[in-house]
């Protein structure tokens, strides 16, 4: 009821939440090690990202997702998240599975 109802400002909150989610998102890969062949840059950049030297960066991120999470509400905050992570097609499909697997019925259909 009312958190992200119109489609423009649906839209709005979606942008709101999607750099930040992108930039936590390559962030936590280059703690992880994923983005070790650009060396030092990479963990230097994520280095200053988190430092509060450089003004919160990551402050200014974690609020965004916060307003996102309020204006949007839930769903759409994990619909967000799942979408940068590249979870998204993974769970339509498992989705599409089990939906054919519920209506062709148990032992029903090729492996």
């Amino acid at each position: 009821s009312g958190s992200g109802s119109g489609s423009g400002s649906g839209n709005i909150v979606r942008a709101l939440l999607a750099l930040p989610l992108r930039v936590l998102h390559v962030a936590a890969q280059t703690r992880g090690g994923l983005w070790a062949r650009h060396g030092q840059e990479a963990v230097g950049q994520a280095a200053l990202y988190r430092s509060s030297y450089f003004d919160g960066f990551l402050d200014r991120d974690l609020l965004l997702l916060q307003a996102g999470v309020v204006l949007a509400g839930g769903d759409a905050f994990v619909a967000a998240m799942l979408n940068v992570w590249g979870l998204a097609p993974l769970l339509d499909r498992a989705a599409a599975s089990a939906a054919a697997t519920a209506a062709g019925g148990v032992g029903g259909g090729a492996g």
